[in-house]
């Protein structure tokens, strides 16, 4: 991914030094070298940095005069928020994204399908002054990717449209930030979104896991794909022109630990990297002496090590969903007086454990329900955890009246039943069970005291519910093995959907950020 407006930012806002020397989107020999540099690397793709002003159109012409830029892929990177930030119209955006980038016979494409990727568009979805542009020239956030869709598709092949909100997953998807991601084809991350200053690289590793993490089963619940970005570190303190004093250290080693990350979460054979040229923040991998280190090509032969790994990638094939469709929930507040109906949560069955059992009674696994490490992943009709000293739990039900928790799919092979261990918010709730969408038992439930339930995982037809008392069961964390039986396993855990997979990395794209380019030809 290409930073097309360094021009003139070298000497008024960085002084940095590419091994190339300091360039210009005319400096053609130079974009020559660099797509050199890239494909030796095993960078597959250049998505271009587009969208702050039709200025770009002139940037993308220039950039394309270079004769390596038809040797190597091309995608559209589109800042779609300056469209509304600047109250700028639609229609040239997509004009020239059809008629000059998607037509071009080495434009990316998935399956037939130009590829196009929205820098930031969570900006559109939560601001007050483009949602009402927005609800006003298209009905809302589905018209305006309607509208696209339908412009970009080309032959009767429909855009792959590709978001990046995985940096709002931090604090949890909010409720516009999933309609949004929900209209896309695939979803996509920022550089971790570092907080203003100091960020120590652990911290910040971590916080980029919890991003993966999240967008990762945000995909899986909504049957999209996830794309990580990665990138080596985060510097702007000597950018004089829109540094924030923000730093991530910057190391191969630490490209390299993303990259890993990025194998284990990635739900398809691509990978973005932040950024080739983004030297006025700190991000770039290009060859050359940043803030008087010279670092050569070491950050890219961390990911020439990367694209020639020959491992598949981790697919969302791997979990299956297993959903308590409840016939009722009842509003917390009807039970508890000190609940206020604004308040009250949609209840239908608190839950402690659940549990994976073979044909022969056996345990595959046991998962304690409101201890994050050591449960499966829920992604519909689940409240917050609950913990007091006998045990930990959550509220299931929700507005849908449906639970929906993914389990690895080797496990559920192995399975006969499903225990759900807990008690009903009411004496008439009941549940049918669904294994990825088929029916496979109901069970009903009875308030008197904490009970186990099993459910039959393999029949096609009701069968009658199980019951039985109230009975000791081993406790499991993270990746505890049940050991006492050869096919017992260890609990799963949503800090590794990959469950010990590791996947390769085939097409490598490199993502460029957004600044605030001065307007500038170049």
């Amino acid at each position: 991914m290409y930073i097309p407006f360094l021009g003139d930012k070298w000497g008024e806002c960085i002084d940095h030094h590419p091994a190339v020397g300091q360039y210009s989107i005319t400096d053609t020999d130079v974009i020559n070298k660099q797509i050199a540099q890239m494909q030796s690397s095993g960078i597959s793709t250049v998505l271009f940095n587009f969208g702050a002003s039709e200025l770009d159109f002139k940037r993308f012409r220039k950039f394309r005069r270079a004769d390596r830029t038809a040797d190597i892929t091309i995608e559209a990177f589109w800042v779609i928020g300056r469209i509304f930030q600047r109250n700028y119209e639609l229609a040239p955006y997509l004009e020239f994204i059809r008629n000059e980038m998607i037509s071009l016979p080495n434009y990316e494409t998935i399956d037939g399908r130009p590829v196009v990727t929205f820098w930031a568009p969570g900006y559109i979805a939560v601001n007050e002054d483009p949602m009402t542009r927005i609800q006003a020239e298209w009905g809302g956030l589905e018209g305006l990717i309607s509208k696209i869709r339908s412009e970009l598709t080309v032959d009767g092949n429909e855009p792959f449209l590709v978001g990046d909100i995985g940096g709002r997953s931090v604090g949890g998807f909010s409720d516009a930030i999933k309609r949004l991601g929900q209209q896309f084809d695939a979803i996509t991350s920022w550089v971790g979104s570092p907080d203003p200053g100091f960020n120590p690289w652990d911290r910040h590793r971590a916080k980029v896991e919890k991003t993966f993490r999240r967008s990762f089963w945000f995909a899986i619940a909504n049957d999209i794909e996830f794309v990580p970005m990665v990138f080596p570190g985060f510097d702007d303190r000597s950018n004089s022109c829109w540094g924030g004093e923000t730093h991530v250290p910057r190391s191969p080693q630490h490209l390299a630990e993303l990259f890993n990350l990025a194998k284990k979460y990635r739900t398809v054979d691509r990978t973005y990297v932040a950024t080739w040229n983004g030297w006025p923040e700190g991000h770039q991998i290009e060859p050359g002496t940043f803030s008087g280190q010279d670092y050569g090509t070491a950050y890219l032969d961390v990911v020439k090590e990367a694209a020639t790994s020959d491992l598949p990638p981790f697919r969302i094939e791997s979990f299956v969903p297993v959903t308590l469709a409840f016939n009722k929930t009842v509003a917390e507040h009807e039970v508890n007086p000190d609940k206020s109906p604004e308040n009250s949560r949609d209840l239908a069955f608190r839950c402690s454990e659940l549990e994976l059992l073979a044909a022969d009674g056996k345990s595959v696994a046991t998962y304690n329900v409101g201890q994050p490490a050591a449960e499966p992943h829920f992604t519909e009709g689940v409240y917050n955890t609950n913990q007091n000293d006998q045990r930990s739990t959550r509220w299931l039900g929700g507005p849908t009246t449906r639970t929906q928790m993914y389990f690895e799919h080797e496990l559920v092979e192995k399975a006969a039943e499903l225990r759900v261990r807990g008690v009903p918010i009411a004496d008439d709730i009941d549940a049918d069970v669904l294994v990825d969408r088929t029916e496979t038992d109901h069970l009903e439930f009875e308030r008197n005291g904490w009970q186990n339930y099993l459910a039959d995982l393999r029949a096609t037809t009701t069968t009658p519910p199980t019951t039985s008392e109230l009975t000791p069961t081993a406790k499991t964390t993270q990746q505890q093995a049940m050991a006492t039986e050869a096919t017992t396993t260890t609990t799963t855990s949503v800090d590794s959907p990959g469950f010990g997979l590791l996947t390769g990395l085939g097409a490598l794209t490199l993502g460029a950020g957004q600044y605030l380019a001065s307007e500038s030809d170049d």
